[in-house]
């Protein structure tokens, strides 16, 4: 646990350069795409299989203060089709009641992954 003193309010003034400062979660920053995802699932004739193509996005953001506390982290966005398709692919969003509507509920996933530290190099022990 982390003691931070008596001036809990003070901000402090870290480094401009977030990537030099994510820790284990540096070589996550980038653009990812996977193309061999596979989805088995019930339907009323037994299984179906889908594949899909997975776009990953982590993008640096600019750090973050709490306090005395420095936070460095990543912008996520994921976008998930069919091959071929724009239309975003989720086999989660089923409709829970006849005649509902099956647009997916969800097209893509926004968040931002923090990360608390000292700017070690990744697999470094603190």
């Amino acid at each position: 646990m982390t003691v931070y003193g008596p001036d809990i309010y003070t901000e402090p003034d870290g480094d401009p350069d977030t990537l030099a400062n994510l820790g284990p979660m540096r070589p996550m920053a980038g653009v990812w795409e996977g193309t061999k995802g596979s989805d088995h699932h019930p339907v009323v004739e037994g299984t179906e299989q889908n594949t899909f193509v997975e776009h990953y996005e982590l993008h640096p953001i600019d750090r973050q203060t709490n306090g005395p506390q420095l936070f460095y982290g990543l912008r996520y966005h994921t976008h998930i089709t069919k091959p071929g398709e724009v239309e975003t692919f989720s086999p989660l969003l089923y409709p829970t009641r006849p005649k509902q509507s099956k647009r997916p509920r969800m097209v893509t996933g926004t968040a931002n992954i923090s990360y608390l530290g000292t700017g070690a190099d990744p697999g470094t022990r603190a």
